[in-house]
């Protein structure tokens, strides 16, 4: 494989250099999916990672993830399989590995119409720091990020919190009672309100990966059961985060009549508040 520096246009404004990459980066920037999980996944979420992974790729988006062991190769080979490149996000240098037993999958992915790309130039001990670097670019790549299998303390956290600092948008899959401490990390950011619980695959794909308008623009009709001064509440939100005093003083209506509305809303999954008191739109 042959290593290329580049910078591509799309990444200009938050990588400005020292972005190194083997294999293909399109000129135009295609609809990504960041699929994550933990490296100790069980059958049933390697199983769904695959699932989804194929499912994007056959939607047309390239699948990122970290070319880890786990969730994040089942991500890679549930793209490749169903004919669609994916992006390894590397922690380590263009011709290392890691996990070594991934080279096979790197090779792939590069010569499939994929590519690895790294920020990381020189060989160096690996580190939680290095990981968080890579978890960055990782998110910053993405269209949405979803977060298949995390435990309390899963290094996915890391790309969640990626995630909300850059304001892309976070799904986590819930899992059922059963499968208890492996799944504690995506029920937190579930009921910490960081991610939306992804309970059908086409909730991502038809949402936030739709296309280059829905990912840019809201839709003009809002849900047929809100009511008129929900409407207005609605419409006053966008993508960056309102405080509620803005929200009341822009929409000209009763604080407490605005309050209601926003977790209506909230409840009806169009609005997300975080931090407390900050509201904005998802759809």
């Amino acid at each position: 494989m042959n290593a290329l520096k580049l910078v591509p246009a799309h990444l200009r404004h938050r990588f400005p250099d020292g972005l190194v990459a083997a294999g293909t980066v399109p000129l135009v920037r295609p609809r990504t999916l960041a699929i994550v999980g933990s490296r100790d996944a069980l059958p049933e979420t390697r199983d769904y990672a695959r699932h989804l992974a194929a499912r994007a790729a056959a939607a047309g988006v390239v699948v990122v993830s970290g070319g880890a062991a786990g969730i994040d190769t089942a991500a890679h080979e549930g793209a490749m399989a169903a004919g669609g490149p994916t992006w390894v996000v590397s922690p380590v240098p263009i011709g290392e590995v890691t996990p070594k037993e991934n080279a096979p999958l790197f090779a792939r992915a590069a010569a499939t119409g994929g590519a690895i790309l790294t920020r990381q130039l020189r060989s160096a001990i690996l580190k939680s720091s290095i990981y968080f670097k890579r978890n960055e670019l990782l998110v910053a790549l993405a269209d949405a990020l979803v977060v298949v299998q995390a435990g309390q303390r899963s290094g996915a956290l890391n790309a969640a919190k990626h995630a909300r600092d850059l304001g892309i948008p976070c799904w986590a899959v819930p899992g059922p009672p059963w499968l208890g401490a492996a799944m504690r990390g995506c029920a937190q950011l579930i009921d910490d309100g960081h991610a939306r619980p992804l309970w059908r695959t086409e909730e991502v794909l038809a949402g936030d990966l739709a296309g280059d308008l829905a990912r840019h623009t809201f839709d003009a009709n809002p849900p047929k059961q809100l009511a008129l001064e929900a409407t207005a509440v609605l419409r006053s939100l966008g993508e960056k985060p309102m405080h509620v005093d803005e929200i009341i003083e822009d929409c000209s209506i009763n604080a407490g009549a605005v309050t209601v509305h926003l977790l209506t809303l909230a409840g009806l999954g169009v609005v997300l508040e975080h931090p407390p008191g900050w509201f904005r739109r998802l759809r």
